[in-house]
């Protein structure tokens, strides 16, 4: 096995390892009419607080809040833990880290332990398993996998970050990529424009050809700049300039639609959009979907689920792929963590969905 096959391997093993290590735990949380707090988990719900908390958050395999008292606090597993006695600064929640600053530190939390990896931050960046920012010494820094690597002895502009690659321009303005603990160098020159998702970078070069950063290898999916174009896991969707709906999907270049849609949001792993004719569709894991024969008023899509009311005032879903009822009842609002819908359908509890079933 030569050693771009031994790096190949290790890409995807690392990638595998992240992506188990996401998929464990359902998570929801809501305040009752009496403003007490409560969580779902896993189907069942339970009580943490008695009075309204300041603010909270929910992840992929806990719920992050600040009660009443400004402590802030974790719950995940059944068990409820204190980070920190003192309200933080910021918190930010993800698939795999929580990221959070305490007196003027940043902090992680991960592996059921919480950790301060840096003094005085001001600005980072943080994904599902990574991030970076400028320290005290302006060495610009990222945090991947329990360990803290210098990337860059300057500081660093342009930076953005996304679930597990960061982008950035080093002091000589050539455009850097990290990926899986790697560092590559994507162009001697600043781009044009860059956007981020998992394992991907789309970018236009300072020439203006659009190409894809993906797992490691640079593709050119156009010589010439899209119309508009976003970015998701292991997808780019976009609009050339002859006004083709295109998407690049694992490495693959492929049209969607042949005319350009009105509308289009890309997150996570799926694409939804509107049609001229104002048919909503969907576009997921390389097959399209007709959802409805109008644009739905709001849609909401995290990781491979997307809700929509329908005229009704009913939810409808695409569930990893298959067409569902996300609410069985009238609904007058709703939220959606991961593969978890809560609709407000009474003044009391809202009802649950997860994996077919409700709460």
């Amino acid at each position: 096995m030569n050693l771009k096959s031994i790096f190949t391997l290790t890409l995807l093993l690392i990638a595998c390892s992240l992506q188990s290590m996401a998929q464990n735990g359902a998570y929801g949380a809501y305040e009752d009419i009496q403003n007490f707090f409560h969580v779902f988990e896993d189907g069942q719900f339970k009580q943490l607080e008695a009075l309204k908390v300041k603010d909270y958050k929910v992840a992929r395999n806990y719920v992050a809040y600040v009660n009443n008292q400004g402590q802030f606090k974790l719950y995940e597993k059944g068990y409820n833990k204190t980070l920190a006695e003192n309200t933080p600064e910021f918190f930010t929640v993800t698939d795999h880290l929580l990221i959070f600053g305490v007196g003027g530190s940043l902090y992680i939390y991960e592996d059921r332990r919480a950790q301060q990896i840096a003094s005085f931050v001001k600005e980072y960046v943080g994904g599902d398993s990574i991030v970076a920012f400028n320290n005290l010494n302006n060495n610009f820094v990222a945090y991947y996998r329990g360990r803290s690597r210098t990337l860059e002895v300057f500081n660093v502009t342009g930076l953005a970050g996304s679930k597990n690659v960061l982008a950035y321009l080093d002091n000589l303005e050539q455009f850097q990529a990290y990926l899986y603990g790697q560092k590559t160098m994507l162009d001697a020159n600043p781009p044009k424009e860059y956007k981020l998702g998992r394992n991907t970078i789309a970018y236009v070069d300072f020439y203006g050809r659009f190409k894809i950063f993906h797992k490691g290898n640079i593709v050119e999916a156009d010589p010439f700049a899209p119309r508009q174009f976003a970015v998701g896991d292991d997808l780019v969707a976009y609009i050339n300039r002859n006004g083709q709906f295109m998407v690049f999907d694992d490495g693959i270049i492929s049209e969607i639609e042949s005319q350009p849609p009105t509308m289009f949001q890309l997150t996570d792993a799926i694409i939804a959009y509107t049609l001229p004719s104002r048919q909503f569709k969907a576009y997921t894991h390389g097959q399209t979907y007709d959802l409805e024969s109008y644009e739905p008023e709001s849609f909401a899509i995290d990781n491979e689920l997307l809700v929509w009311p329908d005229y009704m005032n009913y939810l409808k879903g695409l569930d990893h792929g298959v067409l569902v009822k996300a609410s069985n009842r009238i609904q007058t609002g709703y939220e959606i963590w991961i593969d978890v819908v809560a609709c407000n359908v009474t003044k009391g509890q809202p009802q649950f969905y997860y994996k077919g079933k409700f709460y």
